[in-house]
């Protein structure tokens, strides 16, 4: 019954972590990963409340994941600041931060189900790769207001290699909750 739960889950963090744009168009929209992360977590909150907590965030960015679904330009475009670009980076601030912390609650729920089991290696594994999480995504939350300040194509290079370090981070978490599954579900 978990194991479901845990490989829906899997299939929602893939979904939210692929952005493919088709003429500005998200043609793999992240309110579909968390509308299907709601459903895993509506089954995962019987095993353990930090899913249920999750749950909450999960159901709060479906909301906040809807101006993503469509973008008039990138930010980083070299068009200049405009009331969309600040309105779309404060909307994505929150939504980083609230994706913070429902990677938290996830991570809460794996660890302490783990130790529950005596499988103190898997919840030590879940501990870091939760850390791992909240070190990147802390430095490009704090790192995203600089880029009014900063020469475009410097923040443009930054950006790119942060990117690349966070996109392995979450895809490290996110295979981890397919191993789980086996274990845990």
């Amino acid at each position: 019954m978990y194991q479901e739960g845990y490989n829906k889950l899997f299939k929602g963090l893939i979904v939210v972590l692929i952005d493919i744009r088709l003429n500005n168009f998200n043609i793999c929209p992240d309110i579909l990963g968390y509308i299907i992360i709601v459903s895993a977590l509506g089954i995962l909150e019987n095993q353990h409340s930090a899913y249920g907590k999750a749950k909450s965030f999960a159901i709060a960015l479906i909301f906040f994941s809807i101006p993503d679904i469509y973008q008039a330009n990138n930010i980083l475009d070299g068009i200049g600041v405009s009331n969309y670009n600040i309105l779309f980076m404060i909307i994505s601030t929150i939504a980083g931060i609230m994706e913070l912390v429902l990677i938290y609650y996830i991570s809460e729920g794996i660890i302490n189900i783990a130790k529950d089991r005596g499988l103190n290696e898997l919840a030590e594994k879940a501990d870091e790769r939760w850390e791992g999480i909240l070190v990147i995504e802390a430095i490009i939350l704090i790192s995203t207001p600089f880029y009014l300040n900063i020469n475009i194509d410097i923040f443009a290079i930054y950006l790119l290699g942060i990117g690349i370090i966070a996109f392995i981070m979450h895809i490290l978490f996110i295979s981890l909750t397919k191993d789980i599954g086996k274990v845990l579900g």
